[in-house]
């Protein structure tokens, strides 16, 4: 069976991709640094979902091997807008979500032959249950089509100026 491994698992966008990716028959892992949080989350989706894993956050380096072994796999980074147009209000996100999306970028074109997709959802703005583009559930459709279309590299959610 695929499994997806959900980084930084909460209630809002990591709960809607657990239901969309389980939906589709996938296992769920849930990782995150709060092992309660994980705990809670996996008990409020046991109902939704065929099985899961949870545990502590392994790094996206020790989920590549894996995913290389196998010859085939999908890995999405899911940013705010200042992962693509740095804000000096959030100086300190802007220089983060700047490395990690320069190393994402990086292995979507180092990948690309393995058959790895690496893919970038950029989130301009809040994510808020009932807005017609950055409600959890859109969004978790939206990382479902860029691991079955594997396309682009990046894709956004809304236009950054929203």
């Amino acid at each position: 069976m695929t499994t997806i491994a959900i980084v930084g698992a909460g209630r809002g966008l990591g709960a809607a991709s657990a239901r969309r990716f389980g939906r589709q028959g996938f296992d769920v892992a849930l990782l995150s640094r709060s092992q309660e949080r994980v705990d809670a989350l996996a008990a409020d989706l046991a109902g939704a979902l065929e099985s899961s894993v949870h545990g502590p956050v392994a790094a996206v380096d020790q989920l590549l091997p894996g995913l290389r072994a196998l010859g085939r796999g999908t890995v999405l980074f899911v940013n705010g807008g200042s992962a693509a147009r740095p804000d000096p209000q959030v100086a300190g996100t802007s220089i983060a979500f700047a490395g990690e999306s320069a190393y994402a970028q990086m292995l979507h074109e180092v990948l690309a032959v393995e058959d790895v997709h690496v893919g970038q959802l950029i989130i301009p703005g809040a994510i808020t249950p009932g807005h017609p583009r950055n409600d959890p559930s859109v969004l978790a459709d939206t990382l479902w089509a860029m691991h079955t279309e594997r396309g682009a590299f990046r894709r956004f959610a809304d236009d950054l100026d929203a």
